[in-house]
């Protein structure tokens, strides 16, 4: 009987533990669904073909950047 008690507790307090865990990672993701309005990151290569492009174009220009260069829709950047 001795065991036992110990033994529920460990598991009482790992079953609230996870409901707790599991309740912020529902706030959090429902936080960021409330605001859909919030301002998104322009990244340089978007913000330049959105704004710029025009004092290229016809150019032959280049575009220094690295393997892992790509845009908000995952498009490689060094094509």
């Amino acid at each position: 009987m001795n065991k036992v008690k110990p033994m529920f507790f460990y598991l009482l307090f790992t079953i609230v533990m996870l409901l707790l865990t599991a309740s912020v990672v529902l706030k959090q993701s429902v936080n960021q669904e409330s605001h859909p309005d919030e301002k998104m990151v322009v990244l340089g290569v978007e913000n330049f073909l959105r704004n710029h492009l025009n004092l290229v174009k016809g150019k032959k220009v280049g575009l220094i950047t690295n393997p892992s260069g790509v845009d908000r829709y995952l498009n490689s950047t060094a094509d």
